[in-house]
């Protein structure tokens, strides 16, 4: 769904997925959008958006977890749904600039549950090669 909300943001509620419209005016395009939208369903597929795991959410270790299996899964759904998983890679420096508790975030150095931008930047680089390896290496075995 997409949502008018001052916030730039998206979320999973249960089976859902909601996209703020200042998060979809941010992109630059469907690839971006595209991540984002893969980032929250793999929220969803994983589990991480059931009602019963608002514990987990609440755990500081687990939510660092939960961001980082989302994100590594996106990619791969992404790449499955013909979008270039580099794109979160581009995408993802942008949202980060345009929220404003990562930008307090940043200036403090605190990042809840997420990886530090540049890390994170990094993170979803090597996983979006590792994805595409993942995939010719499948085409290959066929």
């Amino acid at each position: 769904f997409l949502i008018r909300n001052k916030r730039t943001n998206a979320y999973a509620i249960r089976s859902e997925i909601l996209v703020t419209d200042r998060m979809e005016k941010l992109l630059t395009s469907d690839d971006e959008l595209a991540y984002v939208i893969a980032h929250e369903a793999a929220h969803i597929f994983l589990g991480h958006s059931a009602p019963d795991k608002q514990a987990d959410r609440d755990k500081s270790a687990a939510r660092k977890k939960n961001e980082r299996d989302a994100d590594a899964l996106s990619l791969r759904l992404m790449l499955k749904a013909g979008f270039p998983p580099e794109a979160a890679a581009t995408a993802q420096p942008r949202i980060n600039k345009a929220t404003i508790l990562r930008k307090l975030g940043n200036l403090f150095g605190i990042h809840g549950p997420y990886l530090p931008p540049k890390e994170r930047t990094a993170f979803l680089k090597a996983e979006a090669a590792e994805a595409r390896a993942e995939q010719e290496a499948s085409i290959t075995a066929k």
